[in-house]
């Protein structure tokens, strides 16, 4: 995954699936929203509280994040940027 500012606030974000990857829902190639989370890990479980299909929590560097998806089936992703202490 790579974010990338464009500039007032937006960000571009590029996604290549691991090999023998799949997205959920036959989701291959599309578009979804990217929402700004604060807390990604209560945020999930909340959603997950209400009924909400959601998938694992996902953590890389600099980024903790999670897809759910709508009662129509549409995708949207829930990221918090995770902020490292020097060492």
């Amino acid at each position: 995954m790579a974010v990338l500012g464009v500039g007032q606030g937006y960000s571009l974000t590029l996604w290549e699936l691991r090999p023998g990857e799949e997205c959920a829902f036959d989701d291959k190639a599309c578009t979804f929203p990217i929402l700004e989370a604060v807390d990604a890990r209560r945020q999930r479980l909340d959603l997950q509280s209400r009924g909400v299909v959601t998938s694992e929590l996902r953590e890389g560097p600099g980024l903790r994040c999670f897809s759910f998806w709508d009662l129509d089936g549409n995708r949207l992703d829930a990221c918090e940027v995770v902020e490292s202490t020097p060492a």
